[in-house]
């Protein structure tokens, strides 16, 4: 049966030229090596229309080897048109597109091209590399990272996940596979292979996670960074004395340097080897986005967060995923924690100090990462005051309330001046102490002469 009132989270639209032509000039949304779904179909990439018609050409031949001699290739494959086309009308809305104003062979274009370009994704990620054993995904091997970069990170390249599911119960290509356990597998790659390696700690707990069924794969990347349930943030109550700064407003974040300045201080946390260490699971699943305030002391705490050309492909198109679907997703975390990011580094000081505290590992040029950094968020809207849409809200207000104030300046100076040489902040201390109690002295020696003390 088709999908009916389907409910789109994420569509998959057309990146705006808001996006694509701002800064900086080098397209993150154009796929390099193979194209998904219908924006770049006809585009001359290395890997083409014949190499995915040559692999569901195997697909065809292996069923109709599983199937005997009555069968043929052009047989099967009509009879999967068919069953396909109950749902083109669901996948052609995920694209915004009325199926009633397409023509015959346009219509039976994208009908070919769902079915050729979900058996590859699944042959790809899902047959060659999983086997199931006592009920879980064991991967066998990786599939080569030009396909991850094309097929996961890039908003425009991506099909419809409800469409892998029925090509998948269509084609029987995993006989064992529902619906749950074809998401569960794209969820153990992403974590494992993806995710892990920017920064995201989440071990088999994936298999826990209650995740919703996603729009497209980049979405499942989405899901997984933010959590399988987003956190509503509400504006917390204020619990600051009369005395202290009031702020109505806040407008950005201030860059590393200024923070460093007021001895706020921004700390790298290795998420993988903390969740190596974790017993028993105790140690909840986390990602780049959950930047959290420091424990002991003034400042935030960070996921370490590496980066490189693949990082910021991937944040870009997350960004312009959450920008395009502002109707339908409820919160702009991947464009917060950005947001959070390229203010920070806006310089290269800035970059060499988030390096040194292990907020970003990098093999760049800090002036080259700090230009990348800031371009990140080029070309978005994005109220960084509302609290729904800004998570980090609170702590950017906490942090502007140590720059203010007063004391707070003078108590970094004096730390920054005098006690970050050990041995001038312990001449201080042998100094404060010696004058301590040289008054103490003189006052009692008043008090004695006075005949109030013996």
């Amino acid at each position: 049966m088709a999908q009916e009132n389907v409910e789109i989270t994420c569509f998959i639209k057309n990146v705006d030229n808001r996006f694509r032509l701002a800064p900086p000039k080098a397209d993150l949304f154009t796929p390099l090596y193979v194209s998904i779904g219908p924006y770049h179909m006809n585009s001359d990439l290395p890997t083409g229309k014949e190499e995915k018609e040559r692999n569901l050409d195997k697909i065809l031949q292996d069923q109709v080897t599983r199937g005997g001699a009555a069968s043929n290739t052009w047989a099967v494959k009509n009879g999967w048109l068919t069953l396909l086309n109950n749902h083109m009308s669901d996948a052609l809305r995920y694209y915004g597109w009325n199926p009633d104003l397409l023509t015959p062979t346009r219509k039976d274009e994208f009908l070919n091209m769902l079915l050729e370009d979900g058996c590859y994704i699944l042959s790809k990620f899902v047959v060659p590399t999983i086997g199931i054993a006592r009920g879980s995904w064991q991967r066998q091997h990786v599939p080569p990272h030009h396909l991850e970069h094309d097929i996961i990170y890039l908003v425009e390249n991506q099909i419809p996940f409800f469409i892998l599911e029925k090509i998948n119960e269509i084609t029987g290509l995993i006989p064992t596979a529902g619906g749950s356990q074809l998401v569960r597998h794209f969820c153990s790659y992403i974590a494992e292979y993806v995710l892990k390696l920017r920064g995201y700690a989440v071990g088999d707990r994936y298999v826990e996670m209650q995740i919703p069924t996603p729009s497209h794969l980049l979405h499942l990347l989405h899901i997984l960074l933010n959590g399988p349930q987003a956190v509503e943030q509400t504006l917390a109550t204020d619990g600051q004395d009369s005395t202290a700064i009031q702020i109505t407003r806040f407008l950005r974040w201030r860059p590393a340097k200024q923070y460093d300045m007021v001895c706020v201080n921004l700390t790298g946390v290795d998420l993988i080897s903390i969740e190596k260490g974790c017993h028993d699971g105790k140690c909840k699943a986390r990602s780049i986005l959950d930047v959290e305030p420091r424990r002991c002391g003034i400042g935030l705490e960070f996921p370490s967060l590496y980066l490189d050309s693949e990082t910021f492909c991937m944040l870009r198109n997350l960004i312009v995923l959450e920008q395009q679907n502002a109707n339908t997703l409820q919160q702009y975390r991947v464009t917060a924690y950005c947001t959070l990011m390229s203010q920070l580094a806006s310089t290269a000081e800035d970059v060499q100090l988030l390096s040194a505290n292990r907020v970003a590992d990098h093999l760049m040029v800090h002036a080259d990462c700090a230009k990348q950094l800031t371009d990140l968020c080029n070309g978005i809207i994005f109220d960084i005051d509302n609290p729904t849409l800004n998570y980090l809200r609170d702590e950017c207000v906490m942090l502007e309330r140590r720059c203010r104030s007063r004391p707070f300046k003078w108590m970094a100076w004096m730390r920054r001046k005098y006690f970050r040489n050990p041995c001038i902040a312990v001449g201080s201390v042998i100094a404060i102490i010696i004058t301590a109690f040289a008054v103490l002295q003189a006052v009692y020696t008043v008090l004695k002469l006075k005949g109030k003390v013996k």
